[in-house]
Parts: structure tokens; sequence; C-alpha cells
């Protein structure tokens, strides 16, 4: 087929941050679905000639990641947007928590009138594009918190289960430009104002807290330098958690 029938953006991703609870019996049984990741995709049907049943989106995932499910769009008409699903399980071990996928859309093409919409035929045609890759982020795996009083609840969690390294960010030229992508990055809640800048600094320090999605908070202190002897901002990053795995996947997924 020479005409591209869909427009196809990868919707905003809804994390299951909780273990879902479900009865089945008298008296309840729990039972706990592993974490997973919902991955939606819109949908629009751009030919009106054509008309798109069973549109599914069959993702290969990174090791360690399984798919769990998948829900189709059963029927795109034209100009009507629909939304598919692939739902995928995560690794166990938490510093495994990132990856990229591939992606193949498939659907079936029916021929129908234009005008009315309605199929020509009762048999259409199996077809398919592949799609970009796209990766899991730590970012996706964050709930952003504010946290009011960054110093108490830095050292409440205390040195048990710090990590901290230090980089250098040889393509970022200014401080205001490494806050905004170390935020972006790591998608927690700056605190204490500390995403401002102070007009004339050479050095700042970033206070970022957020829930990861295993309930465990975790608290970054970035301590930001603009380097004297070569271009770029020099970041000395340290990560607190109650959770070790949770400190080692964020200050894993920086280095």
């Amino acid at each position: 087929m020479n005409r591209t029938p869909l427009l196809l953006n990868r919707a905003s991703r809804l994390l299951n941050r909780t273990p879902l609870l479900l009865n089945r019996s008298s008296p309840p049984v729990e039972s706990f679905l592993p974490p997973v990741e919902f991955f939606g995709f819109d949908c629009t049907n751009t030919l009106n000639d054509q008309l798109l049943e069973n549109v599914r989106v069959e993702v290969e995932p990174s090791e360690g990641f399984n798919i769990f499910g998948e829900q189709p769009c059963e029927r795109l008409e034209y100009n009507i947007p629909g939304t598919v699903y692939t739902l995928v399980s995560l690794p166990d071990d938490l510093t495994e928590c990132t990856g990229t996928f591939s992606a193949v859309l498939k659907f079936n093409v029916r021929d129908c009138d234009p005008n009315t919409g309605q199929p020509e035929t009762d048999d259409g045609y199996e077809d398919e594009y592949i799609l970009e890759d796209f990766g899991l982020t730590v970012a996706d795996q964050v709930s952003r918190v504010s946290k009011s009083n960054f110093g108490v609840a830095w050292d409440e969690l205390g040195e048990t289960n710090e990590l901290q390294d230090t980089f250098a960010l040889t393509t970022v030229k200014t401080l205001e430009e490494a806050v905004k992508n170390i935020t972006d990055f790591l998608g927690m809640q700056p605190c204490e104002r500390s995403d401002k800048v102070p007009e004339g600094k050479n050095s700042h320090s970033l206070f970022l807290a957020g829930v990861f999605r295993t309930g465990d908070d975790a608290l970054v202190r970035a301590r930001l330098a603009v380097s004297p002897h070569s271009e770029g901002v020099t970041m000395q990053l340290c990560v607190r958690s109650p959770n070790p795995n949770v400190a080692e996947a964020i200050a894993q997924s920086v280095g």
C-alpha cells in the first residue's frame, strides 16, 4: 500500500504503582499482579476510502520485560480517533527498570465508500508499519511529591542507602539548562524553589523529591557548578531512599 492510513502518537503511559487486590472467593483470596506499565497509542484513520479493523501494536520488549496483555482497537473509521493499549510487566530487579522497545502497527484494511463510510467488501487484507523505537525511563516510574522542608526530609532518610557520583555535563552550557535537564530526566519535583537559579551565580544546588513506583520515597541533591577549565557543568549527584534498590535505580539511570 502506497498511502499511509494512520496518524499515530504514543499516549501518556498510566503506571500501576501498587499491586492489584483481587477478591476471587469467600473468604477473600488476595492475588497480586506484578508491577506493570500501560502503553497507549492514539490512532487516527486519515483515509476516507478505507475502514481499519483490529488495529493493534505488537511491542517487542527489552530483556527482562514481558508482554502482559493487549487491547486492540476493533474499528477505526475515517477521522475518528481510537486508542490501542499494550500492557508490559516490569522486571523484578529495579536496577533493570529502564529499556527500549520496538513496535509494529498491524491492522486489517477494508475498502469503503468515501461518502458513506460503508465497506464495499466483506474481506480485507492485512497491513503493517514499523514504528519508531521508544523507551521506558526512570521518570515514567516516579510521581512528583513536594517537600516543604527538604533538609528535614533529607536528614530523616539518613546516609544508610545514600549513593553519590560526579558527572561532567559537557553538552550543557548553563546552570539553568542543567537544572531543567536533570528535573525532566528524573521526573521529580523541585523543592524550595531550587529550580530557580539566582542571577550571576556560578554554582547552585537542586533539590528533587519523588515517590518511586514501589511506594518508596526518593530524594536527590544535585550540586552544580560551571566548570572554569572546560565547557559544561559539573554535577555532584547524591540520592537517598529507604529502599537501597530505588536509590541505585535512580543513580544508575543518570550514569
